[in-house]
């Protein structure tokens, strides 16, 4: 529902973004938003976004966001990120503690906004759910 969006806090409707990396810095989020005219940048969506364009299958991304356009990520983040096993993403992490132990700090901070979001998000999911119409034969319960 429009008018509901509209004065749902925190909910934005617009443009994403996709990036093949970390945006860590504001001065980048906020150039990207102004030359993309876009709400938000992810790393995920273009993909998924690709495949259902080539099937003919419709698309809504439904995305939330962690990192706002004013926070800065920790440097650490874009190598913790860019491992590919396991064995080198503990390395990494391991390496990145002892190098820097504030580290483990901004890991737990992250770690917190991941849970408070991934919350927001499944209520917010829950809601667009109850929304949609219910398919020919089956009742809503």
């Amino acid at each position: 529902d429009p008018a509901v969006l509209a004065q749902t806090r925190g909910v934005h409707l617009g443009t994403l973004l996709t990036a093949d990396r970390i945006i860590r810095l504001p001065e980048e989020k906020r150039t990207l938003g102004d030359t993309h005219h876009a709400v938000a940048v992810d790393m995920e969506t273009f993909a998924v976004a690709q495949a259902c364009h080539r099937s003919k299958v419709r698309f809504m991304a439904v995305r939330v966001i962690i990192d706002g356009v004013d926070d800065e990520l920790p440097p650490d983040v874009e190598h913790l990120m860019e491992q590919q096993t396991p064995v080198r993403k503990l390395g990494a992490v391991v390496g990145t503690i002892i190098n820097r132990p504030g580290s483990v700090k901004d890991m737990y901070n992250l770690k917190e906004n991941a849970l408070v979001a991934s919350d927001r998000l499944a209520k917010f999911l829950a809601s667009m759910i109850e929304q949609l119409p219910a398919p020919e034969g089956v009742a809503r319960q």
